[in-house]
């Protein structure tokens, strides 16, 4: 019964560590499995940035390009007032290096000319209204009306001002959009990314994916249809989405996550500074949710599969642990238990031995010290010692024993007057039977 209750405690101890440490060890994996994630998704979230400041400044170098040169082109008509028509196909070299499709001017009526010798009525356009009343401006894309096929293009505009100083008509660069889409947008996030480039009224002007951000939709509007909910009125959205909001994180920021078309997206916005220095235009650069998910869920397989083989080498070596404690237990409890001489249990042999001799007193001891290493390990060396001294003391006053081991001296095995014969194993076996000193009958 006793045995019982301990194999129990034994069992329950067990169970109670294994269970403290697999709930310590999950939760450790946990922590650092929510640190892991959030530091990737914030480094993710500064790789976003840093692609977004860049397609920012690929913008402004090249609005600044085509800025220096519109201002030189408009210095050399107003240098020369009455040949500027004539003097147009002297530009058609610089158009085709710098990548424009035309150059031209308009006079104060609005006809326009450009260097492959078109001409065309363009004063209902936003850029001559604004160039007119000394604006420098870029125009949202249009459709380009000196061309058949009406591709998609953006116009630079500046005044063309006379001696006096009044403005005589406006100089203006024509580039189609999709080439200054080439230059500044690059494939980033392995094709996930998704930039856009949009005026100060919203109005977008660049778009990689036509699918989500069409050219000349409004943006404002997009994310008040998507997003209007969680906003008092359209202006507080385009405010906290320009220029950061509070923390709430139902609500867009300078930084965050959009939900657009019932997916979401990480986005970070990027002021471009054009032409006199204000902010006229912002990119938009974004990366959907899921991408990240599944880039991190890459780096979470890997975590779980250590983790997986770092708890099997656990249960493996607890198991090692136990087979090689079982084996020294098992050893141990031979070396006490197992007699050398009959090969059955000690107590239980001697009984049967001794059963068949009722009227004689006495015992024998016999221990197999060969292993006794075991036993060492077990309980340890001082414990050991203690055991052995505790198993020799056995004699009392006057008694006698025959011993086999040639250890001898006064009060080794109990009393000073206890008397101990040296002999064979052979001899005390027959000993203990005959219940008096004597060896085997040899007849003759």
């Amino acid at each position: 019964m006793n045995k019982n209750i301990l194999r129990k405690r034994r069992i329950f101890l067990y169970a109670l560590v294994f269970f403290v440490f697999s709930i310590s060890f999950f939760l450790a994996v946990g922590r650092c499995a929510y640190l892991i994630r959030k530091n990737f998704f914030e480094t993710l979230g500064n790789n976003l940035g840093d692609v977004s400041r860049q397609n920012a400044e690929a913008l402004t170098d090249q609005i600044k390009v085509r800025y220096q040169l519109l201002n030189s082109i408009t210095k050399r008509f107003e240098m020369e007032p009455n040949s500027r028509k004539d003097n147009l196909y002297l530009f058609e070299p610089v158009a085709e290096a710098f990548g424009l499709k035309r150059i031209g001017f308009c006079d104060s009526n609005g006809i326009c000319y450009a260097t492959q010798g078109e001409e065309q009525n363009l004063s209902y356009r936003e850029f001559f209204k604004r160039s007119m009343n000394g604006e420098i401006y870029i125009s949202d894309v249009l459709k380009d009306a000196m061309d058949s096929n009406h591709t998609a293009v953006t116009v630079m505009s500046m005044p063309i001002h006379g001696e006096n100083g009044q403005i005589e008509g406006v100089c203006g660069i024509t580039y189609e959009t999709e080439n200054l889409i080439k230059d500044i947008i690059i494939e980033t996030f392995e094709g996930a990314g998704i930039t856009c480039v949009f005026n100060e009224k919203g109005n977008i002007n660049i778009s990689s994916h036509e699918n989500l951000f069409e050219v000349n939709d409004n943006i404002y509007d997009i994310l008040w249809g998507e997003m209007g909910k969680n906003y008092d009125n359209r202006n507080q959205l385009i405010d906290e989405l320009i220029e950061g909001g509070d923390e709430d994180n139902n609500k867009v920021h300078g930084e965050g996550i959009l939900s657009i078309k019932e997916d979401r997206y990480f986005y970070h916005i990027e002021p471009v500074y054009v032409l006199d220095g204000n902010t006229q235009w912002h990119i938009l650069s974004m990366v959907p949710y899921s991408y990240f998910e599944q880039r991190f869920a890459r780096t979470r397989n890997n975590l779980m599969g250590m983790v997986l083989v770092i708890m099997l080498f656990i249960i493996v070596t607890f198991f090692i642990f136990q087979l090689i404690n079982f084996r020294q237990w098992k050893q141990t409890n031979k070396s006490a238990y197992t007699s050398p001489l009959t090969g059955g249990a000690n107590s239980v042999r001697m009984k049967m031995i001794l059963g068949r001799y009722p009227y004689t007193e006495g015992f024998m001891v016999a221990m197999n010290i060969e292993n006794w290493r075991h036993t060492s390990l077990a309980l340890g060396t001082i414990k050991t010692e203690a055991l052995l001294k505790d198993i020799w003391k056995i004699l009392a006053e006057n008694e006698r024993c025959v011993s086999t081991t040639n250890r001898n001296f006064v009060g080794r095995m109990g009393h000073i007057t206890s008397e101990i014969y040296l002999a064979s194993p052979a001899v005390a076996a027959m000993t203990a039977i005959k219940g008096y000193l004597g060896g085997w009958e040899v007849e003759a």
